[in-house]
């Protein structure tokens, strides 16, 4: 079992699910919640979900939700200014296993292989040197490497850099050449700082990046609405419908539903990791394209048909099945009945449900 760092992406708009994608894509490649050890800190004791500070932004936005279903005021302005830190230490059982996480992960950022953390640089330096040489000697010694430097809450300093490396002149001088384009080793020096007016240092993580987004890219795009052919008066957004589609643990073969279809946009996200999907809506304009849809205006003319199952045919899925009726009359519920009686024949629903 190994310890990283996982570095997840700022976004406004999800962060409230930083962690249950993480817990889900651990699920996913079969690590449970215990042993995953989810926490802000390298080292816990008892348990883990008592290591994530109780200032962090998932935690208000379940302050947040609990008030909604109560009637209660909510105070949007004060959560969302919450401080937030995406830093977390999980245990993985294999450095494989970290990376075919992120490979499917769509907040992550990064994952470090942190060999020591500290509030100075010359901190860092006497740790590397009492405890963590085989690090050097392993991924450094007469291999290409870079540095990648970053400050979350502040701003990248590249005077500084200059002074950190010089600061740590002993820890490289036995590395090979330094190779910014396709390196061996990519060193991470992340500065963390407080989210306030102080602005103070947090700690500093010091050690290897084991993937980052330079190395995938963010492949999510491919399926932007931006680059659909035929669009509708309204989508499920695309990075949202492919984090929903981790949330639901859908992979190859699972059987994936959405009542509330539209133009399909969460069976997209499901057919790409090899979902057999379903789905209905009681808008035939949708299902058929009368009127409603239409060609992306940003892509060539074409002759394409109007309707949702061109999208899947453009990127190469397998096109989902489609009925249209109302769902307060849901055939659904007599379907899968078994000689057993078990009607169990879903692996998930995932669905953007309609307002009013």
């Amino acid at each position: 079992m190994v310890r990283l760092l996982f570095w997840m992406s700022l976004n406004q708009e999800y962060n409230e699910l930083i962690e249950p994608e993480l817990e889900s894509l651990a699920e996913l490649h079969g690590i449970t919640p215990e042993q995953l050890q989810l926490s802000h800190y390298r080292d816990v004791d008892g348990d883990s979900r008592q290591n994530v500070e109780d200032n962090e932004f998932n935690l208000k936005f379940n302050d947040y939700y609990t008030a909604l279903v109560r009637g209660e005021d909510i105070d949007d302005k004060r959560i969302r200014k919450s401080q937030q830190n995406v830093f977390y230490y999980a245990t993985v059982p294999s450095e494989e296993h970290a990376i075919a996480m992120f490979d499917r992960s769509i907040q992550l950022k990064a994952i470090i292989d942190v060999w020591t953390e500290g509030q100075s640089y010359s901190n860092i330096l006497q740790n590397i040197r009492r405890e963590h040489q085989h690090n050097v000697e392993q991924t450094l010694v007469g291999k290409s490497w870079c540095v990648k430097y970053n400050c979350f809450n502040s701003k990248n300093d590249t005077d500084k850099l200059v002074a950190i490396l010089e600061e740590m002149t002993e820890v490289f001088e036995r590395a090979g050449k330094v190779d910014i384009k396709n390196p061996e080793t990519k060193i991470a020096i992340v500065e963390n700082y407080f989210d306030d007016k102080s602005r103070n240092l947090r700690t500093i993580y010091f050690g290897r990046y084991l993937r980052d987004r330079s190395d995938i890219g963010y492949w999510w795009d491919h399926y932007a609405l931006s680059k659909r052919p035929i669009l509708a008066p309204t989508t499920l957004e695309n990075m949202l419908a492919f984090i929903m589609a981790n949330l639901a643990l859908v992979k190859k073969g699972s059987v994936v539903l959405d009542p509330f279809a539209g133009s399909a946009g969460a069976l997209i996200t499901a057919s790409h990791f090899g979902a057999v999907c379903f789905g209905s809506d009681i808008d035939m304009r949708i299902l058929k394209g009368w009127g409603v849809m239409h060609h992306n205006r940003n892509l060539p003319q074409s002759d394409l048909p109007k309707h949702i199952y061109t999208n899947f045919k453009f990127y190469g899925l397998t096109t989902a099945e489609m009925l249209r009726f109302d769902n307060r009359y849901t055939v659904w519920r007599s379907m899968g009945a078994g000689q057993n009686g078990q009607k169990e024949w879903l692996d998930a629903i995932i669905t953007d449900p309609p307002y009013g």
